[in-house]
């Protein structure tokens, strides 16, 4: 496997907007959201992600500022986005070198 610290990434990238418009922490045990989510460096391509209002509302319940959340299967990164925005470090694994990189690249704001 394979793994990327956030807090090691230098700035690469230029985003237009870093967080989601009136974004609510979900409340119930039933999830919905209008629409996929597209701030900071979410775009949804790569195949099998999830909405960044999932970590974000994990995220929020249960970690702190400051504190590390591990992700074994990162994928695109939505989830150490998630950390870095939300500041939380965050250490992320996957088996697949290319989500590795992806997840680098993502994270470069």
């Amino acid at each position: 496997t394979q793994g990327l610290n956030i807090s090691a990434l230098k700035v690469s990238k230029k985003i237009k907007t870093l967080y989601p418009k009136d974004f609510k922490e979900e409340q119930t045990t039933v999830w919905s959201f209008k629409q996929r989510g597209n701030w900071a460096t979410h775009s949804g391509e790569y195949r099998g992600n999830w909405s960044p209002y999932i970590p974000r509302n994990v995220i929020l319940k249960y970690s702190n500022p400051a504190e590390l959340v591990l992700d074994y299967f990162c994928g695109a990164g939505t989830t150490a986005v998630e950390c870095k925005l939300l500041g939380r470090s965050c250490i992320a694994f996957d088996i697949n070198n290319k989500a590795i990189e992806l997840a680098k690249k993502e994270c470069r704001f």
